[in-house]
């Protein structure tokens, strides 16, 4: 055993992502999809496959044995590479996406990840590639692609699942927790001076406090939530936003409030909050956190974005999270004791109350995250989606999540939203995405 590497601890914030995961009984998916319009090289992508199962993507979260213990991150048999010989029609790849959301991918049962193509009936491949967001966030997920692309060996060595003896895990994990017990008084104490929301009987936080688990999405009928694409010359869109007094971040934001708008998905006041990560990943291989990030949020008003002002409110957001420090971050160390029911109020903490729009930017990612085969597919989009019965996305008060990021000059703008009872459908969503995004003067082509 002395070859085996020690296993390593979940961080705090994997820890959460986790145990929150398992109080819904489902989380968010990272989904890549590479558009070929030639058929994509089999031994590439055999080798894309081989490497991505060497890097962050090759684990899988084992249980501490103690109730109130961390867990630990341990090898991962690698999935196998799926293809899919049925020819997918061009105008129906995104609804196909779209329903991956369902295909099983889980942290601590496997696979972790998936990777699969299917051919394209115009002689192309389409090649997918999806990963539990326990395991790695939307960065971490550039990085392993990045990573096994070019044959990096990103140097993680993880044992194979319950190397360890019953007696030296409880022993190890015990002294774990002794010395965790200074962080989670503070914890404790910050958790107690924090002031408590008011979330006024909106169906976003009604949803999360009175989820019923998973059971319940087998009951409901499965929903497939739709969503379109905007692809635009990123250069364009980066001088349109720079006339506004905006970047990149600031014009995909106002889409975003844009569709929301139309989408109905809005506050009392009309205003429109947007939650937005911050990453918090180290530069170089060293910080392999599966979620080393945190969130903020701006209210804006959708019919008066200024990027300017949206940009200043998105800065001074950061600077006051930077003075005042994050009150998600000053309670993980308490998830190791709390019940699973209540994991999922650390995300409620972070996105606040009303009915939040996520809002991801990656900016502009390594060229190496287009080619998966070894050379540069013609398109490729990345996205975060999850799977929500219709009951879920009614308890929800529905869901809205924006994409985005730029590869080869291009901006790709994934938006997927469901809202009961006024966007439903696909072309519905297209028509409010159309509708925002004519607003405010873009340039795109729709898919």
């Amino acid at each position: 055993m002395s070859d085996v590497p020690s296993a390593p601890i979940l961080d705090a914030m994997d820890q959460a992502s986790f145990l929150g995961l398992r109080a819904l009984g489902h989380g968010p998916v990272n989904q890549f999809a590479w558009i070929y319009r030639r058929p994509a090289d089999p031994a590439g992508l055999r080798d894309f496959h081989s490497h991505l199962a060497q890097g962050l993507l090759g684990r899988l979260v084992e249980r501490s044995p103690l109730p109130f213990g961390r867990h630990r991150w341990v090898r991962a048999p690698a999935p196998p590479w799926e293809m899919i010989e049925a020819e997918l029609s061009d105008e129906l790849i995104v609804s196909w996406l779209d329903g991956l959301a369902w295909l099983p991918v889980d942290p601590e049962w496997g696979p972790g990840w998936r990777l699969l193509g299917r051919r394209l009936s115009g002689g192309g491949t389409i090649v997918v590639l999806l990963a539990s967001h326990t395991i790695v966030d939307g960065v971490a997920h550039c990085r392993a692609i990045a990573d096994a692309v070019t044959a990096i060996d990103p140097g993680v060595r993880y044992p194979p699942p319950h190397s360890r003896r019953l007696s030296a895990a409880l022993r190890e994990d015990a002294m774990t927790t002794m010395r965790s017990l200074p962080d989670v008084g503070r914890a404790v104490k910050a958790v107690a001076t924090m002031p408590r929301e008011t979330d006024g009987g909106s169906p976003g936080r009604q949803g999360r406090s009175g989820h019923v688990g998973r059971a319940q999405a087998f009951v409901d009928e499965r929903a497939v939530v739709p969503s379109v694409v905007l692809i635009a010359p990123a250069d364009r869109w980066a001088a349109h936003a720079a006339q506004s007094q905006g970047d990149l971040t600031s014009l995909v934001a106002a889409v975003a409030a844009g569709v929301a708008h139309r989408c109905g998905r809005t506050a009392p006041d009309g205003s429109v909050r947007l939650v937005l990560p911050v990453s918090l990943r180290a530069s170089g291989p060293g910080d392999t956190r599966g979620n080393a990030l945190t969130s903020i949020a701006v209210n804006v008003d959708p019919m008066l974005v200024d990027l300017g002002g949206l940009r200043e409110a998105k800065r001074s957001a950061l600077q006051q999270w930077t003075e005042y420090g994050d009150p998600m971050a000053r309670a993980l160390p308490l998830v190791p004791f709390i019940p699973r029911r209540l994991a999922r109020r650390l995300e409620s903490m972070a996105l606040g109350p009303g009915q939040p729009v996520g809002v991801s930017h990656l900016g502009v990612v390594d060229p190496a995250v287009n080619r998966p085969d070894g050379d540069n597919a013609d398109e490729v989009w990345g996205r975060s989606l999850e799977a929500l019965s219709r009951g879920e996305l009614r308890r929800l008060g529905g869901t809205l999540r924006v994409g985005s990021m730029v590869t080869r000059g291009q901006i790709t703008v994934t938006i997927a939203g469901w809202q009961p009872g006024l966007v439903e459908a696909r072309d519905v969503l297209a028509d409010r995405v159309r509708d925002a995004a004519d607003h405010l003067g873009l340039t795109y082509r729709l898919r």
